[in-house]
């Protein structure tokens, strides 16, 4: 449903703020890591630019442009619109592509929505911000990163699923 892509740039984010904790505060990084993941709703225009920045280096290092962004995340929207409609609605979809741009809400602002994912993650993974710790053995650390990447994924559904506008898209197909 979501593209490993923004899965991979969201988690190699988290990780990052999670290391820079972890030098801040070595005897409890995790406590740190909580307090930046909840600052994120606070980023500044700036640093949302950068970050985008970040993830469009990201998909040209694998021969792709930012036009591929903007189609990951349309194909995105639709897939968990369809996807929530079965779940929610009962109705199945066959063709995402025919369903209404409209209903999808998707920002025109490519920042904004690299955010939501973001933000919406950060609040997944705050409760479970132990996941990210390394003094586990590797085996458990690599299950622990599974972990992660699976909150991430379910967040940016959960994001999708506020805003979109399933019951005008459910009223549409009926």
């Amino acid at each position: 449903l979501i593209h490993e892509v923004l899965i991979n740039h969201i988690h190699s984010g988290m990780k990052t703020l999670y290391k820079e904790s972890y030098n801040l505060n070595k005897n409890d990084p995790i406590i740190v890591f909580q307090v930046a993941l909840s600052k994120i709703k606070d980023i500044s225009q700036v640093s949302l630019e950068d970050e985008y920045e970040r993830l469009l280096k990201r998909v040209e290092e694998h021969g792709n442009d930012e036009e591929f962004i903007e189609r990951m995340m349309e194909l995105i929207f639709r897939n968990i619109a369809k996807y929530i409609m079965e779940i929610q609605k009962g109705y199945f979809i066959e063709n995402i592509q025919e369903i209404p741009y409209e209903y999808l809400n998707i920002s025109s602002n490519k920042y904004k929505m690299l955010h939501l994912f973001t933000l919406e993650s950060a609040r997944g993974i705050w409760p479970s911000a132990n996941l990210y710790c390394n003094k586990y053995p590797e085996k458990e650390y690599q299950k622990n990163i599974e972990d992660a990447k699976k909150i991430i994924k379910n967040s940016i559904i959960n994001a999708i699923n506020k805003r979109i506008k399933l019951n005008d898209m459910y009223d549409y197909y009926t």
